[in-house]
């Protein structure tokens, strides 16, 4: 008899990509591949010199021992410079960065450390699903605030005021936002940050995007230095092609480092030392590895945009981040038909809007991640089809 599990598992559904992966394997051991356009993994390895970098210091005996929980100075140090480089934003590299395996397990982090059982966290819709998951996981209340097309896509501080009370302890935004592509301006951002101020509350941006199709990346840290209110979350897994690394980082003030330390050594050690240090050089003048990955990127939004043309979508120019967020057909009445009709009759995968939230409904997000071949081929697939023409 298996035990009884926690109460809050009765909250948690397996997450919706880790189930639908699964059916596109079967599907692919019948003889049914999929041209899977839904993930947002990198569909090519990081430059070469990085590649090279590790390989020769995992060859090192003295590479594999345990590491620091606050991760390498020489890591830090190269994040430090980073977000100087590309954000304009002063860290203290010795007490103002934690690095993280991957963004996952940062954001669980902050909960756990921040949030009591039934306080309250402001979570976007549409958004990133884990904010819910991590908020419900930890026994606390999530509560939405929309994101709407008319506002594009971004926070409306009246809705916020009305939401936040004595209980609402954590706010998680994302900008450049997934799944819409939308961008934040640094008087958004610093609205957000006086709302927060204000209310008491933490808030935290998830930056994964911000090097990706945006040519002034933004940071939530608008005064150019950290603040005890502010946190803000960046990832190597898509602007540096590092997607199974799982090196991440949270910048934030020194005390909420701290207090994040204290649940962290609680699970884990630091970073395998090899993929730290070449981490640090894959982000060490990365000025041309960026604008290369952002000329490939742009092709493919090129080809993610004519075919979501050809499948009659309807989408905003001058979207951010690595995905192209569309309005589905009028004559389908729900994304999820939408994307199962794709599967079903055209062996093309697309993720569907209402994952992200009920205001994700009615719309699709087309991954730019894939090698430049798989959107060819979908695009060739859906215009054939259009044409009437028999394989």
């Amino acid at each position: 008899m298996i035990p009884q599990t926690a109460e809050k598992l009765d909250h948690v559904e397996q997450y919706y990509f880790s189930t639908k992966l699964a059916e596109l394997t079967e599907r692919h051991k019948k003889g049914q591949p999929v041209i899977n356009l839904a993930i947002g993994n990198p569909g090519s390895p990081p430059k070469h010199e990085t590649l090279e970098h590790l390989s020769k210091k995992v060859l090192e005996q003295e590479m594999h021992g345990y590491q620091s929980y606050k991760g390498t100075e020489e890591f830090r140090e190269a994040w430090a410079t980073w977000y100087q480089r590309h954000f304009g934003v002063n860290i203290d590299s010795s007490s103002e960065i934690l690095p993280t395996m991957g963004s996952r397990e940062a954001i669980m982090l902050i909960t756990m450390v921040f949030v009591n059982k039934e306080d309250k966290v402001l979570i976007p819709d549409p958004g990133y699903p884990i904010y819910q998951s991590a908020t419900r996981i930890n026994d606390a209340q999530p509560v939405t605030y929309n994101l709407l097309p008319e506002n594009n896509w971004l926070p409306d501080i009246e809705e916020l005021e009305q939401l936040a009370d004595d209980t609402t302890k954590l706010m998680w935004i994302n900008y450049p936002h997934m799944p819409t592509g939308a961008k934040a301006s640094k008087e958004i951002m610093r609205e957000l940050s006086d709302f927060a101020h204000r209310k008491n509350i933490l808030l935290v941006n998830d930056n994964p995007y911000s090097l990706i199709r945006n040519e002034h990346p933004q940071s939530l840290f608008t005064e150019g230095n950290t603040a005890e209110h502010l946190v803000e979350l960046n990832s190597l897994s898509k602007s540096h092609n590092m997607a199974g690394w799982r090196v991440a980082g949270i910048t934030a003030d020194k005390g909420v480092i701290n207090n994040i330390l204290k649940i962290k050594t609680q699970f884990n050690t630091g970073i395998f030392l090899p993929l730290q240090k070449a981490a640090a050089s894959a982000i060490n003048d990365d000025e041309e590895w960026i604008h290369s990955l952002n000329d490939e990127y742009r092709k493919k939004e090129r080809l993610g945009q004519q075919l979501l043309e050809a499948l009659g979508c309807q989408f905003r120019l001058n979207q951010s981040g690595m995905f192209l967020w569309a309005k589905i057909p009028n004559e389908f009445s729900s994304s999820e038909r939408f994307v199962e009709y794709l599967l079903n009759v055209k062996d093309i995968f697309i993720a569907p809007g209402f994952i992200f939230g009920e205001n994700g409904e009615g719309y699709i997000r087309l991954s730019l991640s894939n090698k430049e071949k798989d959107l060819r081929k979908a695009l060739f697939k859906i215009n054939v089809s259009l044409q009437k023409i028999e394989f």
